[in-house]
């Protein structure tokens, strides 16, 4: 089987780890897209610093997909450029990774513009998902709850303001809580905001089951970040060693799993050979229209 070609779109920050993940997984990170040719130039430089990786460099997608001509696509650009970047990349029928949120053209109305480019890459028969990489864990919890009655998560997410530190933490928040749930209705919405930190809190259900969700948010630009969650109750926190040895730990246990990333990543170079990615297109919609109520109740509340 030979390997898959990958072009990096945004190598800068996150796009880093993407580079190293999919090196990782045995692919070939042929080229990378960055703002400027200078900004570019030093990401690449320090690719090959970190993990002996040689790049192409592009401050030009049209160029890019032309000259190089890539099996898939990592998209870690800013979150107004997604939408647009996945519409070219499948037009030049690839496969496609986007960092969260999928699409963020408008503050609440971007599930339409999800709804399309999903049915687009059915048609051309490629993988579209999104890197909100956190459920991967809750297999390994080995939660047997019958019903979830109560869902917490905090983040300590970059970037600043309101909406940007919203896009930054609620699609990962989501997609937790539409994993461990059947629930599809979203109300009674209360927002506290500060200086320093939003919590969000609402009430997510069906006929037979209300869940109580808090989702907590503060932001802090170094690393490392807190990532907690609670469910019915039950409290976790992710830890991360020197040696990025991952752990979720609980009051009685302390368990070690992959990074969440690396699973992120394997289960999509997965679904391109026929399984199934991590994030499945319909919880992929599912999120982008939680995360259209939630911010569209946010601005008509705060």
């Amino acid at each position: 089987m030979k390997k898959l070609k990958v072009a990096i779109l945004g190598a800068g920050n996150i796009g880093k780890f993407h580079v190293r993940e999919f090196k990782n997984a045995g692919c070939e990170v042929v080229a990378i897209l960055g703002s400027s040719a200078k900004s570019v130039e030093k990401t690449a430089e320090e690719l090959y610093n970190m993990f002996c990786v040689e790049v192409k460099q592009y401050h030009n997608l049209t160029r890019l997909l032309k000259n190089e001509k890539p099996d898939v696509v990592s998209i870690c650009t800013p979150s107004e450029m997604h939408s647009k970047q996945i519409k070219q990349c499948l037009e030049y029928d690839l496969h496609i990774l986007c960092e969260k949120p999928l699409v963020f053209d408008s503050k609440y109305k971007n599930y339409k513009i999800a709804q399309d480019l999903i049915k687009t890459s059915k048609k051309r028969k490629k993988v579209l998902t999104v890197n909100t990489q956190w459920p991967s864990v809750l297999d390994k919890l080995n939660l047997k709850y019958k019903k979830i009655n109560s869902f917490t998560m905090y983040m300590e997410p970059p970037g600043f303001g309101e909406t940007t530190i919203i896009s930054e933490s609620v699609p990962h928040m989501n997609s937790m809580l539409i994993k461990l749930t059947n629930s599809r209705e979203a109300t009674d919405f209360r927002f506290y905001k500060s200086e320093e930190d939003l919590k969000i809190k609402f009430n997510y259900k069906n006929n037979n089951n209300i869940c109580k969700v808090i989702y907590y948010i503060k932001p802090k630009q170094e690393r490392p970040r807190k990532i907690n969650f609670s469910i019915n109750g039950q409290e976790y926190r992710r830890e991360v060693t020197r040696e990025n040895r991952h752990f979720i730990v609980s009051k009685n246990m302390k368990l070690e799993i992959e990074d969440p990333l690396k699973v992120s990543i394997r289960k999509f170079i997965e679904a391109i050979h026929g399984g199934e990615p991590l994030i499945s297109e319909t919880e992929l919609l599912e999120n982008i229209k939680l995360q259209d109520i939630i911010l569209k109740k946010f601005y008509s509340q705060t």
